[in-house]
């Protein structure tokens, strides 16, 4: 005669980077079998999120400018703060000039990996408006003066 034995298992399901782990099963009590015990595990790593950062470009205005998200996209779609966040202060300046390789930082989600890149900025000069006055008038010995107006 045999015996029906008995399974305990402790299956894993997960969804998420936090999901994974361990699990085992065993089976025991088995008239024509020894006793067995298994572990198993589940991993799941990090993916890689979608980050668009769109350069600037612009005239000199005497205010600083930073470089924008475009878009930060997950796997499953999601999007913006739930896949993670950018640090964009390495690409703000306010001084005319061409800013190669300005450094951003992603900092993804606990489902997603960090990532970094760079971009490229530019602020052009600016056109100065100069205001000259002329001066005409009939010789009187004093001093008069061509120039700058206000």
């Amino acid at each position: 005669m045999g015996s029906d034995g008995t399974l305990a298992s402790n299956s894993k399901t997960g969804t998420n980077v936090a999901d994974s782990g361990t699990t085992t099963a065993s089976i025991s009590g088995l008239q024509n079998y020894n006793d067995a015990s298994g572990t198993a595990t589940l991993t799941i790593n990090k993916a890689n999120a979608t980050v668009v950062v769109a350069a600037y470009s612009v005239i000199y205005d005497g205010s600083s400018h930073t470089a924008s998200v475009t878009s930060i996209t997950g796997v499953n779609g999601e999007n913006g703060s739930t896949v993670g966040s950018v640090d964009l202060s390495g690409t703000t300046h306010t001084n005319a000039g061409t800013y190669t390789g300005d450094a951003w930082i992603f900092t993804g989600t606990g489902n997603y990996n960090n990532t970094s890149g760079t971009v490229n900025n530019a602020i052009a000069k600016a056109t100065a408006t100069v205001n000259v006055v002329d001066y005409t008038g009939i010789y009187d010995g004093g001093a008069h003066t061509a120039g700058c107006g206000q």
